[in-house]
C-alpha cells in the first residue's frame, strides 16, 4: 500500500475534483493543487468530460447494462438520439454529468427520491450512481440491516418509510447516453483474464523448504514466494463454513469501507455475507477488520501459527547462515504496537489497489475462502498509471481496480511479457496456499472463485505484518524519515505507541535483547535503504514515478494511501 499519511484525501474515480467527507464534500485545502492539474483534462461541456478509454485487449465486447444505460456516443447512431432523457433537465443540461454529483452529495436522501421523480435522466441518474446511496448507506447504516439482495437505493429507501418509497414507484431508470454512469458498469466487467500460475513467483512446499531456506533465499532476498501445502490450522477448515462463523460470532462488528468512501460503517457476518451474495459493483464494500481477535477468532489459528510457520511469529532467536535471525520483532513493544493482523473478507473481484505495505514491513496473507490474483512491481518500480507527488505523502492512480484494468492492462502486460529486472510478477494462491509478501513491492489484489468455483461469492483472508532481523534496518530507517506516514496507531491514543517516538521506543527495545555490535551493525545499515522502494539521496520521488506509467488515464485518483481510521493505506474496493 502506498506510505501512510496523517494528510490523507479520497477523490472520487469520476471527477477527481470531487472528495467524500463526513458532514461535507467539499474538496479539502490540502488537495487544492491536484484540482487544477487534474481538472485540465475535464473541462469541456455537456455530458462526457472525456471520451471512454478503448478495451483491453482481452475484452472484444461486453454485456448489455442491465439498466440500458449506453456510452454517450452511442447516441449518434441511436434512433433514439433526439429524444435523449438528458434534454428534459432543462438548465441542468449545461452542467457535465460528474458535476451533478457535486450537487447531489448535498441532498438528504429524502430530497433524492423527490428529485429522481420529476424526470426520466434524474432517476436514472440517482439509481444508477451507486456513489450516492452507498455514501448514506454507510453512514447510515445503523438504521437498517442488509437481509435481502438489491441495490444500494433500494435498501436505504426501504428504509425511510411509505412517503419515500412511493416517490420511486411507477419509476423505471435507464435510456440514457452518458460516459459517466456507463463508466462504472465498464469498470466492474473489466475483470482481468486469468494471471499466470507461476507468474514469476516461485511455489515451495513449506514444510519441504524449512525455515533456514526461507528466511536465505526469500526473506533476506526481499522476493516473494508462494508456500503451499499450508494444513493444521483450524480456520482453514471452520472459516469456510459461513454458518459457524455467524452462529458463533454473529454479535461481533466488523468495519467495512470502501475506496469510494472515505466513511466506515461496522457490520455482522449474517448482514456482509448477505450483501456479498448479491452485489455486482464496481467498488464493492470491503471488510477489513484489525480486532477481529477481541472475539476469539484469534482462538482458531494464533497459537497454531507457531507450529505451522514459526518464522512469522514470535519465536526462539535462531542463527541462520552464521547471522543470527529474530522473527516478528514489534512483538518487543508488547500491546503498544501497531496494527499487524486483519481479517479481510469481500465478494468475488474485489480486492486492494496498487499499495506498498506500511512502515517497511514484510506481510504474509493466507486465503480461507475463495482464490487470489496478485500482481507485484519491484522496489522503486511503479506500476502504469501509479504517481508519486512530494516524498511520498500522496500518490496518484485510478480508485478502482477496474479502472485500472481498463486504462492500464496492456501497458502492464507489455512490461510483463518483456521480463528484466523491472518486470512485473503474477500469481495466483489458492486456499492451502501462503503468500509471503516482501516490503516495498507495490501490488495489487483480487479476489477470484477458487478453482471450480462453487462458493457464494464470499472471499475470506488472513494476513499479518511483520518485521524481522531481514527488514530491520529499513523499519528502522523508515521509523526515522517517514514519521508522518507512520501507520497502526495513530487513532489508538494511548493504547499504542507514538509515531513521534516510535523510531526511538523501537531501538531502546532492540537494545534489550541485542548485543551492542549486532544493534550498532544493524543502525549503521539504516543509513540508506536496502530494499530501493525509496530513494536514499535527496531526489525527488517523482524521479521514482518515471519508471511507471504517464498519467493516471481514466479519472479516478487517490491521494495519501488509506481508507480511513489512522492512515493504514489500503485501497480496498476491488472493481
Amino acid at each position: 500500500m502506498p506510505p501512510a499519511s496523517n494528510k490523507k484525501q479520497r477523490l472520487d474515480n469520476t471527477d477527481p475534483s470531487l472528495a467524500n467527507t463526513k458532514k461535507s464534500r467539499r474538496l479539502s485545502p490540502s488537495s487544492h493543487h491536484l484540482q487544477a492539474a487534474f481538472l485540465r483534462s475535464y473541462q469541456s461541456s455537456g455530458a462526457n468530460p472525456t471520451p471512454l478509454p478503448p478495451l483491453p485487449s482481452y475484452l472484444s465486447s461486453i454485456p448489455k447494462n442491465p439498466h440500458n444505460i449506453h456510452p454517450h456516443g452511442n447516441q449518434i447512431f441511436s434512433t433514439a438520439g433526439a429524444s435523449n432523457p438528458r434534454a428534459s433537465i432543462g438548465a441542468f443540461s449545461k452542467l457535465m454529468d460528474s458535476h451533478f454529483f457535486d450537487v447531489l452529495t448535498y441532498l438528504t436522501s429524502f430530497e433524492l427520491t423527490k428529485l429522481s421523480s420529476t424526470c426520466y435522466y434524474f432517476v436514472t441518474y440517482v439509481r444508477c450512481d451507486v456513489r450516492l446511496f452507498k455514501d448514506l448507506l454507510v453512514r447510515d447504516f445503523e438504521a437498517f440491516k442488509f437481509h435481502e439482495k438489491g441495490e444500494y437505493w433500494m435498501h436505504y429507501v426501504k428504509s425511510l418509510g411509505k412517503e419515500v418509497v412511493e416517490a420511486f414507484e411507477g419509476r423505471e431508470a435507464g435510456g440514457v447516453f452518458s460516459d459517466v454512469l456507463y463508466r462504472s458498469f465498464l469498470g466492474y466487467q473489466c475483470l482481468p483474464p486469468p494471471v499466470e500460475k507461476e507468474g514469476g513467483v516461485e511455489r515451495r512446499n513449506f514444510k519441504e523448504l524449512g525455515y533456514d531456506n526461507f528466511v536465505m533465499e526469500y526473506e533476506r532476498k526481499n522476493k516473494p514466494v508462494i508456500l503451499t501445502g499450508v494444513k493444521g490450522l483450524p480456520c482453514l477448515e471452520r472459516w469456510r463454513n459461513l454458518k459457524y462463523l455467524t452462529e458463533n460470532y454473529g454479535k461481533a462488528k466488523f468495519r467495512c469501507t470502501s475506496v469510494q468512501s472515505t466513511e466506515s460503517m461496522q457490520i455482522d457476518f449474517s448482514s456482509y455475507f448477505s450483501y456479498c451474495s448479491g452485489t455486482k459493483e464496481e467498488s464493492p464494500m470491503y471488510l477489513f477488520e484489525r480486532g477481529f481477535t477481541d472475539y476469539g477468532l484469534g482462538d482458531d489459528y494464533v497459537e497454531q501459527l507457531r507450529d505451522v510457520m514459526p518464522w512469522f511469529v514470535k519465536g526462539e532467536d535462531k542463527l541462520i547462515d552464521g547471522k543470527v535471525h529474530r522473527p516478528d520483532l514489534f512483538h518487543l513493544l508488547d500491546d503498544l504496537r501497531p496494527d499487524f493482523r486483519w481479517l479481510i473478507s469481500g465478494p468475488t473481484s474485489s480486492g486492494s489497489a496498487f499499495h506498498i505495505d506500511p512502515n517497511a514491513t514484510n506481510a504474509w496473507n493466507l486465503p480461507i475462502r475463495g482464490s487470489k490474483l496478485w500482481i507485484f512491481y519491484p522496489p522503486g518500480v511503479c506500476p502504469p498509471g501509479v504517481r508519486v507527488l512530494g516524498d511520498g505523502e500522496e500518490v496518484v492512480m485510478p480508485v478502482s481496480i477496474g479502472e485500472w484494468c481498463l486504462c492500464f492492462w496492456d501497458e502492464h502486460r507489455k512490461r510483463f511479457n518483456a521480463g528484466g529486472a523491472d518486470a512485473p510478477l503474477e500469481c495466483r494462491v489458492d486456499v492451502g496456499e501462503c503468500l509471503f509478501v516482501p516490503h516495498g513491492w507495490w501490488h495489487c489484489v483480487i479476489n477470484v472463485e477458487e478453482e471450480g468455483g462453487g462458493l457464494d461469492n464470499v472471499s475470506l483472508a488472513l494476513t499479518q505484518n511483520y518485521a524481522s532481523s531481514s527488514n530491520l534496518s529499513d523499519v528502522l530507517r523508515f521509523l526515522d524519515v517517514n514519521k508522518n506516514q507512520i501507520s497502526g496507531c495513530r487513532d489508538r491514543g494511548k493504547n499504542a505507541v507514538d509515531p513521534e517516538t516510535f523510531g526511538e521506543v523501537f531501538k531502546e527495545k532492540l537494545r534489550g535483547v541485542m548485543e551492542d555490535e549486532e544493534f550498532e551493525e544493524v543502525v549503521g545499515r539504516s543509513a540508506r535503504w536496502e530494499c530501493g522502494a525509496w530513494e536514499n539521496e535527496k531526489v525527488s520521488v517523482m524521479e521514482i514515478a518515471k519508471k511507471g506509467g504517464e498519467g493516471v488515464g481514466g479519472g479516478g485518483v487517490v491521494v495519501g494511501g488509506g481508507e480511513g481510521g489512522d492512515g493504514f493505506s489500503f485501497g480496498f474496493g476491488g472493481f
